[in-house]
């Protein structure tokens, strides 16, 4: 059956890549920070050494963050930490810190205002929830069997639904790389 052999093709190991997820969790931590601060100049990205000291002196508190930011922003920007996590070839365990260590690394690092226990929780758990939905939904997108315009609609929709996936298969050519059997 040829659902069997794609089924266990899919299984098979990826390499795992930990130490390039982690550069790119710090990588998008640090472009949304750039990107908040230079270009919208939101007033909770003026982050200076001063703050940051502060941060860690005050450790985490509750915020109270409007409903939309604690519960969507923040478990969607989990997503993105755990799925690069997943598209470096850790499974849903081994992801699970990179979401948590992202959060980690925003709240003391990216705002001026003092970590937030909530926003940890949120981002972690939310983000690990979503992730692993995103994750999943976009390998039943892809079929890297496709060619054409049929083949770029999908690896496009996959792309909006997992953008950290969309972005791992664009640098390493699997967006064009046509193989005999189903993603």
């Amino acid at each position: 059956d040829s659902t069997l052999v794609a089924d266990s093709i899919m299984a098979l190991p990826q390499k795992k890549h930990p130490w390039i997820a982690a550069a790119a969790v710090a990588g998008l931590n640090t472009y949304v920070q750039i990107y908040n601060r230079y270009v919208t100049k939101e007033d909770f990205a003026q982050t200076t050494m001063r703050t940051l000291r502060r941060n860690f002196r005050t450790g985490l508190v509750w915020d109270n963050d409007k409903y939309i930011m604690n519960m969507f922003a923040h478990p969607y920007h989990g997503n993105l930490y755990f799925n690069i996590g997943r598209t470096n070839g850790m499974n849903f365990w081994e992801s699970v810190p990179y979401a948590l260590g992202g959060s980690l690394m925003w709240e003391f690092f990216g705002e001026k205002d003092p970590p937030a226990v909530n926003d940890v929780i949120t981002t972690t758990v939310g983000g690990v929830a979503l992730g692993e939905i995103t994750f999943r939904v976009s390998d039943i997108v892809l079929d890297d069997s496709k060619r054409g315009f049929g083949r770029f609609l999908r690896e496009a929709a996959a792309f909006l639904i997992s953008p950290m996936k969309g972005i791992a298969r664009i640098i390493r050519g699997d967006s064009w790389r046509v193989r005999s059997t189903h993603y």
